[in-house]
């Protein structure tokens, strides 16, 4: 009767080399994972946006014009103020919630949806907008939350609206001292942006400082006023523009930033 073989066992190297073979194919998976998410991320956000731009396609063929770069306050008891509807950040306020502690942006894509509701064509085209990216959102404006329905990129932030009023880098100081939270900052008025001078007469403007750099200032310790504000970018042909700060969330790091239409962006720094 013939011996009974007993079955060869993995030697150690031949182990190691399946293991090895076995991490590679974990890590190709999760880096096409990765890339498939993010690059879903980025197509439903570029859907998103061309949604916000049939809306405001909707509201100037129903009024002949593009939107006005304010809205009244649409708070309760708030109808003596108008709020600018600007892709910056707010410098008249601080709210201890807010990390990094201090000034916060302007909710522009809430404020402008706020705006648009008068017209049913652009409310129509809102209505395409998936509920898992419609919600609320509440920042501090003056002593009380401005809470808005608010339309999210894929990543989970707002998006961003841009009007020509408040286009580009107009209160662009790169090296604004730590501390000195008003130093980038520029007055809301009609000096500062003739745009602005059809504004209602006799109403308030909330906030009043306004700032919308595209580069960080590079102060130390870390405060708002160190954070980019924006893209910097400019409307092509006087149209508002709305975009996306894509995967890092920096909005002045424009390579991952998501647009359906292309603005003037200024120089990388």
């Amino acid at each position: 009767m013939a011996a009974r073989r007993m079955p060869r066992a993995f030697t150690i190297l031949e182990l190691l080399v399946v293991i090895g073979i076995i991490g590679i194919l974990i890590a190709i998976s999760l880096v096409v994972g990765n890339a498939v998410s993010s690059g879903s991320k980025q197509r439903i956000t570029l859907d998103t946006i061309r949604v916000l731009d049939a809306s405001l396609d909707a509201y100037v063929k129903a009024k002949g014009s593009i939107p006005d770069p304010w809205v009244q306050d649409p708070r309760t008891g708030q109808t003596s103020k108008i709020v600018p509807i600007a892709d910056a950040r707010n410098m008249s306020d601080t709210d201890s919630a807010v990390s990094p502690q201090g000034n916060q942006l302007l909710n522009s894509v809430g404020l402008y949806i706020a705006q648009v509701q008068e017209v049913s064509e652009a409310k129509a085209a809102l209505a395409n907008i998936s509920g898992r990216f419609s919600k609320r959102f509440a920042t501090k404006v003056g002593a009380t939350d401005l809470d808005l329905p608010t339309v999210f990129d894929g990543w989970g932030r707002p998006i961003r609206y841009v009007h020509p009023a408040f286009q580009g880098v107009w209160a662009g100081d790169r090296t604004a001292p730590s501390g000195a939270a008003t130093a980038a900052a520029t007055m809301v008025d009609a000096t500062q942006f003739p745009a602005l001078a059809g504004a209602p007469k006799g109403k308030t403007w909330v906030p009043t400082l306004l700032r919308r750099n595209h580069v960080k200032a590079g102060a130390s310790p870390v405060q708002a006023q160190d954070f980019p504000d924006s893209d910097g970018g400019r409307c092509t042909g006087g149209r508002p523009y709305f975009y996306s700060a894509g995967d890092d969330g920096d909005p002045s790091t424009t390579g991952d930033n998501v647009y359906s239409t292309s603005p003037d962006l200024p120089p990388a720094s």
